[in-house]
């Protein structure tokens, strides 16, 4: 699972909300979340982090999607249609993440109440029941418009990977800590540290396969042993390689300009190969 699931949480500790009569505050994996007057401690739920993306069908099932009555009013639930769960402030409080009760699932799988309960116990974490997404990462439209002749198919150039496996090693993913709280235990020895917002990056001057010139691929071809590895720097975000020596289709991304390959330029000669 992955840190835009859905997990199903009981709720603890419920207090006022500070400006509002109807709403309540609840903590939730570490995050203040505020909640619905009928919310009580002890009802179980699922909760929905921030920057996860509602499940279409859940949200309509609930009517979560803002929209207007027959007389152009306001009707409906609280989200945009992209159903873009994010923090944000009610009356002067934040709340980070969205909870709604279990019958929410219910009503969505069509299932009785007590059957879901049984089959997403409490800690349990979901993205897909079947082919129903519930949550997801929210992932922002590309501003970009690419013009393609109407009468003419689009043809994707799919690169040659040059990367060797077990060479070149991506991030690994770090656990949820509010997930977590329950395994550190009084006597636990922690580092507490400070992460300040920027963007993954990866260098590695590691084994790749050589770009082999035309008298090279010939020789191969007729059993010659030709060398067809060599040592070369890669750079990367968290999930995706960024040179365009390695990855022909990698786009400019979110900062719309490549700041890897700017970086990783820079390092060249820096690291050891391997």
């Amino acid at each position: 699972m992955n840190n835009y699931s859905a997990t199903v949480v009981k709720l603890g500790r419920i207090i006022d909300h500070s400006n509002a009569d109807r709403l309540k505050i609840t903590f939730i994996h570490g995050n203040s979340v505020i909640v619905g007057l009928n919310a009580k401690e002890g009802d179980i739920g699922l909760f929905f982090p921030c920057e996860s993306q509602i499940g279409l069908e859940f949200a309509v099932a609930n009517d979560l999607i803002r929209r207007k009555d027959e007389n152009g009013k306001a009707a409906g639930g609280m989200f945009d249609e992209n159903r873009r769960v994010r923090c944000q402030s009610l009356r002067g409080e934040k709340s980070m993440g969205f909870w709604i009760p279990m019958d929410s699932l219910a009503k969505t799988l069509q299932k009785p109440l007590e059957e879901v309960l049984a089959n997403y116990p409490v800690n349990t974490e979901i993205e897909n029941i079947g082919s129903l997404t519930i949550s997801s990462k929210y992932v922002p439209k590309s501003n970009k418009i690419e013009k393609v002749s109407s009468d003419q198919p689009k043809l994707v150039k799919k690169s040659k990977s040059r990367i060797i496996d077990d060479q070149f090693k991506f991030h690994f993913d770090t656990s949820h800590l509010g997930k977590n709280l329950h395994m550190i235990k009084p006597d636990s020895l922690i580092a507490v540290t400070w992460k300040v917002h920027g963007s993954s990056f990866i260098v590695s001057n590691c084994l790749v396969k050589k770009k082999l010139t035309f008298i090279e691929n010939v020789l191969q071809k007729f059993k010659v042993n030709v060398v067809d590895t060599e040592y070369d720097y890669v750079y990367s975000s968290r999930k995706v390689i960024k040179n365009s020596a390695f990855n022909e289709d990698v786009g400019p991304g979110y900062y719309g300009e490549d700041i890897w390959t700017r970086v990783g330029e820079e390092l060249k000669g820096s690291l050891h190969e391997g």
